[in-house]
């Protein structure tokens, strides 16, 4: 009996990878036993919202080729937003950790036909906030992303963080990255410097 009872408490832990890629949908997102159940909600986030975006596409291309020969080609009547991020990395390098926060910021260009509009922007991190323009970006224009990075909210060490871009833009999801190392205490070199003044 006492067997039986041991089995019957393990079970639903043998399993318990199997049933978070069965609430996916069987998707492509691998789902292992360490993952968080806030992780495992992003991504499953993520994923919908992909889905979203290409279930919108092909519908857009059903309307586009109903109208046969008499419309005009659906490349050359479509207007499109596209967004280009000629830069979209950034090493802060040797960083204190509390010496406040650093501040970063991208530009960005729409080379579309479409004006612009950022959806929304996702940091990988609560030591990351972003800000980003509101209103759409006509063809051919400029805007700014802002990163603040706060160091302090982070542990020590070598760091690599994402942002994610989500906007009407062909391309899709835009990826920045910030990257540097965050130090305790003196950086080094610096000690030297101190002396010599």
């Amino acid at each position: 009996m006492k067997f039986l009872a041991i089995i019957l408490f393990l079970l639903p832990f043998s399993f318990a990878g199997q049933r978070a890629e069965a609430a996916t949908g069987g998707g492509s997102i691998v789902v292992c036993d360490t993952l968080s159940r806030k992780e495992v909600r992003t991504a499953n986030r993520e994923q919908k919202e992909q889905e979203r975006v290409v279930r919108q596409r092909g519908k857009q291309e059903r309307r586009d080729t109903r109208g046969g020969a008499s419309q005009p080609s659906a490349e050359s009547s479509r207007r499109e937003a596209r967004m280009v991020l000629p830069v979209s990395t950034f090493n802060f390098g040797d960083i204190r950790r509390k010496g406040g926060d650093l501040v970063k910021e991208f530009t960005f260009r729409n080379e579309g036909t479409a004006p612009l509009v950022l959806i929304r922007v996702i940091t990988s991190c609560h030591c990351l906030r972003a800000s980003f323009p509101k209103r759409p970006v006509a063809p051919g224009g400029e805007g700014k992303i802002k990163i603040v990075y706060e160091p302090n909210k982070s542990e020590e060490g070598m760091f690599n963080k994402v942002i994610q871009i989500y906007s009407n833009s062909v391309t899709g999801r835009e990826v920045i990255t910030v990257q540097g190392n965050s130090i305790d205490g003196e950086l080094p070199g610096e000690n030297g410097r101190k002396n010599k003044d």
